[in-house]
């Protein structure tokens, strides 16, 4: 349980430098250390730490050799740039309140980032509760969206209201995102439902692309023109699941789907494919999907052409 740990790595886009997140526990209590580092690939040097520094949520610039993450500029907190070929540091945004995440887009001309808004407790002894899910401490913690635009450091709300907006992808041309809102419904399996939308950047507008029970992650292909949908085999009407109908089939057999943007037309690729999967990348270059898998004990990576 004690000792350093790899927490997670990735690679700059031209693929020379590595960026590499550790943590290390301590007794007797069991604190955590938290840190990053950037190595050069070429000959495994360390060209920059950020150990005793208290700086998190690092990601890379896209096409570039700087790094942002959140760290102390004076007092407050702040989003900051840093560039490892000048060491020049910069301020992106100052006075971070209730900031919890942030993706770049593709060229590095805006990021898309994440704000918690926390109720006000209510002190006058009466206490409604709105639904089964509100007896959870975070429940009523709404999370909504803004774009920060880097030629002018200027911010945009892009979303608003009593439901929480995550993000789920960045389109590949950077003029679309996915935005995914949930909510209970206690008329049917599984007692929730999903909202998955479609914004355009320019004009803000909003399109649905489904209003569903059963909801998933989903991710743009490299055209932008279809989807990658990962999730239950109720999906889409049961379109993953093998069995007969009126049999429930296993929520956990995560399964893989395409889905057209322009028609919504659902294809599921993974129905005849035992495992179940846990992660999936759809590669630029190659045009082909990765799924990391798990097959009973066993964790694979399989290629799928599309």
């Amino acid at each position: 349980l004690l000792g350093k740990q790899l927490t997670n790595t990735q690679i700059s886009d031209d693929g020379t430098l590595v960026l590499l997140s550790f943590s290390e526990t301590y007794p007797p209590d069991g604190k955590k250390v938290r840190w990053f580092e950037v190595k050069r690939i070429s000959d495994n040097k360390v060209i920059y730490s950020s150990l005793h520094s208290n700086r998190s949520q690092v990601a890379w610039v896209p096409d570039s050799h700087k790094i942002t993450y959140v760290a102390k500029n004076g007092i407050s907190r702040a989003l900051m740039c840093y560039n490892l070929d000048t060491h020049e540091e910069k301020v992106l945004m100052n006075n971070l309140k209730n900031f919890s995440g942030y993706q770049w887009d593709h060229d590095g001309k805006f990021l898309i980032f994440s704000v918690e808004e926390k109720y006000k407790k209510n002190t006058n002894g009466v206490y409604i509760v709105r639904g089964m899910e509100d007896r959870w401490p975070w429940y009523r913690i709404r999370t909504q969206l803004f774009m920060l635009k880097t030629n002018d450091l200027s911010v945009t709300p892009l979303t608003y209201g009593y439901l929480t907006n995550q993000l789920m992808d960045i389109s590949p041309d950077d003029e679309h995102i996915l935005i995914s809102q949930s909510f209970p419904d206690y008329t049917q399996r599984p007692y929730t439902r999903q909202v998955m939308m479609q914004m355009n950047l320019k004009t803000f507008k909003i399109d649905t692309l489904w209003y569903a029970s059963f909801g998933g992650h989903a991710i743009y292909s490299p055209d932008g023109k279809q989807l990658l949908v990962t999730g239950s085999p109720s999906m889409f009407h049961n379109a993953g699941s093998v069995l007969k109908k009126g049999k429930i089939p296993n929520d956990f057999d995560n399964q893989a789907y395409l889905f057209n943007v322009k028609n919504h037309k659902v294809t599921p690729i993974t129905r005849d494919f035992n495992p179940s999967i846990i992660e999936s990348f759809w590669n630029p270059y190659n045009q082909k999907i990765y799924f990391l898998t798990t097959d009973r004990s066993y964790q694979d990576i399989w290629q799928y052409s599309p």
